[in-house]
């Protein structure tokens, strides 16, 4: 006796459900959903160690450079570290404008072991400097 189209339409869709469920099964380690769950997991447990050790870095450096501004500010390192930056930063402006900045605070100038001043800007042209 042949079955009816009906059940045979039943019996598909059993099936059908029953290789769906098996797929998206977590109870079952070689489903495609389990193997996703655990690649997921090591995923951010790998994230979770690289985050830890470039926290932990940056704390290092952050007590190094907090040591090192507090030892600065003990003695007069911290001026020469402000006069750096302050060169650096009038000799972009100095470039930019055809001009030329010369760092001189570790110079004598005329009046021997006279150290005054920091830079000397030599102006180009007559353009204005800061514009």
């Amino acid at each position: 006796m042949a079955t009816p189209p009906s059940a045979r339409l039943k019996q598909e869709l059993d099936q059908t459900r029953a290789a769906i469920n098996g797929q998206l099964t977590l109870d079952d380690d070689g489903s495609p959903l389990s193997r996703l769950r655990r690649e997921l997991l090591e995923v951010l447990q790998k994230q979770r160690t690289e985050s830890e050790t470039f926290e932990l870095t940056i704390s290092q450096m952050v007590s190094e450079l907090v040591g090192k501004k507090s030892s600065e500010a003990k003695g007069t390192q911290h001026g020469h570290t402000f006069e750096a930056a302050m060169v650096a930063s009038v000799q972009e402006r100095a470039i930019r404008q055809g001009h030329i900045a010369e760092a001189t605070g570790h110079t004598s100038g005329r009046v021997r072991n006279c150290k005054k001043g920091d830079l000397v800007l030599h102006r180009m042209g007559c353009r204005r400097f800061g514009n």
